[in-house]
């Protein structure tokens, strides 16, 4: 997943969440950060594709400042800003019908394993598990869901 341009919104040794421009250079993805097994340096991502029409929705809510390549991290944002993004998210992660779960080092590197998620609920030991919960499994839990998936 190499890429010339990123968009960071949160950071912690690495990608917490943010945009990274796609390889063929006209599409983009979306990266949350969703669990991090630290004995093992494994990160877990949900990925997002997002178009190109989609992109330039995401740049026109920024009214005083452009973005600057090839790692843009947005700052200083209006209240107005931050729920437009906020909003922007929210409806990209819920309207996408092509979620991956990404196992990975390091996201802007490569990628060790890709899950396809059809909705927002994964199922582990037969309970069925938000997308966000997975951060709050106790890391027992989380070795032994990433051990489904390596």
């Amino acid at each position: 997943m190499t890429s010339n341009k990123k968009i960071i919104l949160d950071w912690y040794d690495g990608i917490v969440e943010g945009f990274i421009e796609a390889l063929d250079k006209e599409d983009w993805v979306y990266v949350k950060l969703v669990a991090w097994d630290m004995a093992n340096n494994l990160k877990v991502y949900c990925v997002l594709d997002v178009d190109k029409f989609n992109m330039n929705v995401f740049f026109n809510f920024f009214e005083h400042q452009k973005p600057e390549f090839p790692t843009w991290v947005p700052s200083k944002l209006t209240d107005k800003e931050q729920y437009l993004i906020n909003i922007f998210l929210k409806n990209l992660f819920d309207l996408s019908t092509k979620k991956k779960l990404v196992i990975s080092n390091d996201i802007e590197q490569g990628v060790i394993k890709t899950h396809n998620v059809n909705s927002n609920n994964l199922y582990y030991k037969d309970i069925n598990y938000d997308i966000e919960a997975i951060a709050n499994m106790s890391n027992e839990n989380l070795q032994e869901w990433l051990n489904l998936f390596t």
